[in-house]
């Protein structure tokens, strides 16, 4: 199986569907390790780098703009209704270019 990272999505998906109360996944990041990332309403990655990694002293989480390049793949599964919802984010120069649903397989 291995480790992931979250992502919310602020943007309109393709499929016209109502983003999940809870976060999608990826597994595009280096060492995926439960991390969260958002794509804003602006068209920004943001990444909320844990207290540990910014803060020595352990109390203080930041955001940071990671001004992703690149494509980005995220997805969930409801265990409910057996749906997969997979989608592509699309970044040039830290700008969100497009989200394309992606085909099912």
């Amino acid at each position: 199986m291995g480790m992931f990272d979250y992502v919310k999505c602020e943007m309109p998906l393709p499929d016209g569907k109502p983003t999940p109360i809870d976060y999608f996944q990826t597994k595009e990041f280096d060492c995926p390790y439960l991390e969260m990332y958002t794509i804003r309403a602006d068209g920004r990655l943001i990444h909320r780098k844990p207290a540990y990694d910014c803060d020595p002293l352990g109390t203080e989480a930041r955001d940071i703009d990671t001004n992703f390049h690149g494509l980005l793949n995220f997805g969930s599964y409801d265990v409910k209704t057996k749906e997969s919802r997979e989608f592509v984010a699309k970044f040039t120069d830290g700008n969100l270019v497009s989200i394309e649903q992606s085909p099912a397989v």
